[in-house]
């Protein structure tokens, strides 16, 4: 049986990012509840390797009912991502100075198996300023590689969202976008019990 547990990750610096809001959501989030959940945030290196070893590590200590991966993007929207591609394309090396462009993830295309439509229409167009919506494409970068990982882990309950760079400096968006990852467990921990 499951832990009632629901992890929620983000990243550190890396390239020129030098406080990465993601990590912030996830820290602060780290022993607050959605329902009977506990969540555990925890921030992890911007590195391809260390990254999703973290990720099995988690899922295997914590056996979580849901994982909720955060990352940060240029653009100015809030994406529920449901792909993660099979294969890493950018050529920015990570905090540890691996490049990773043109190496295959395994397996092939992951998905999320969550409703994301459904979700964006019960959270509403927008959180602050930035729209909501759903995405097909993680990037190419770290995150993609550290979604590709939780889908492959936790097959069943994985999400991965980004969230724009700028949520960092303005507190009441910052808290908003804190709350909508809240509302996103909790949808998932309903979508759950409803199955």
């Amino acid at each position: 049986m499951k832990d009632d547990k629901v992890i929620v990750t983000g990243f550190g610096p890396f390239a020129d990012v030098v406080e990465n809001a993601s990590g912030r959501i996830a820290r602060g989030l780290d022993g607050q509840r959605v329902g009977e959940s506990l969540l555990v945030g925890v921030e992890l290196p911007t590195s391809f390797e260390r990254a999703r070893a973290e990720v099995s590590r988690l899922v295997e200590t914590h056996r979580p009912r849901m994982f909720v991966a955060l990352g940060v993007a240029r653009e100015a929207a809030i994406r529920l991502e449901r792909r993660a591609g099979a294969m890493v394309t950018s050529e920015l090396p990570d905090i540890d100075g691996s490049t990773w462009a043109g190496r295959m993830l395994g397996g092939g295309e992951r998905f999320s198996r969550w409703p994301l439509e459904k979700w964006v229409e019960r959270l509403g167009t927008h959180c602050g300023p930035w729209p909501i919506r759903v995405s097909d494409d993680c990037g190419g970068y770290v995150c993609n590689a550290t979604y590709h990982a939780v889908l492959t882990t936790i097959p069943s309950a994985g999400l991965f969202i980004h969230v724009p760079r700028e949520v960092i400096e303005a507190v009441e968006h910052f808290d908003a976008v804190e709350s909508l990852v809240r509302q996103v467990v909790g949808l998932g921990l309903e979508a759950e019990v409803g199955s």
